[in-house]
């Protein structure tokens, strides 16, 4: 009865995202990071870049819904080579239920679990917020380079064809 009521409410939160097709890609992308870790937590880097990525529409749904749990911030890093501090974040438990109960995930209880492990587990949430822009039309990488060119502010040189960070064509 307790399972079937905690699967309940995790279906029930899945279900507010059905609606916005971006915000279930950043939730599934979240949990595939937490699969290939095994983690319930996980770190993303308190830069000026992933901060603003985590005030988007997709990250503040996934928040407001209650599926990603803010922990704790200013954590330092476990690998020294970061200058910013970590914030944690876990994912919520009754949407990850299943893989609770099949030991694809461990759920973390303790903070020394945080300190030694869940640090060196830092999600970039700018990499699936690009993949959506791209998949929307709204960026699209330089050919030679690789770099996002923003279609909406680098009008200029989407119209010229001239990428502003290498100096080639945007597009063969």
């Amino acid at each position: 009865m307790v399972t079937s009521a905690i699967k309940d409410n995790g279906d029930k939160k899945i279900s507010n995202l059905n609606s916005n097709e971006n915000t279930l890609s950043v939730w599934n992308d979240i949990l595939n990071f937490c699969l290939s870790k095994k983690s319930s937590h996980f770190a993303i880097n308190e830069s000026q870049t992933e901060l603003e990525c985590l005030r988007k529409q997709e990250f503040s749904d996934l928040i407001y819904h209650r599926l990603l749990h803010f922990r704790k911030a200013h954590v330092p890093t476990k690998d020294g080579g970061l200058t910013d501090k970590l914030s944690i974040y876990a994912i919520n438990y009754a949407c990850s239920y299943n893989l609770h109960s099949e030991s694809k995930i461990s759920f973390i209880t303790e903070y020394k679990t945080i300190h030694d492990r869940v640090r060196r587990y830092i999600y970039h949430p700018s990499a699936i917020l690009q993949k959506l822009q791209i998949k929307e039309g709204e960026i699209f990488p330089c050919s030679n380079c690789g770099e996002p060119i923003n279609i909406l502010k680098m009008k200029a040189a989407w119209d010229n064809n001239a990428c502003p960070f290498c100096g080639q064509h945007i597009r063969h």
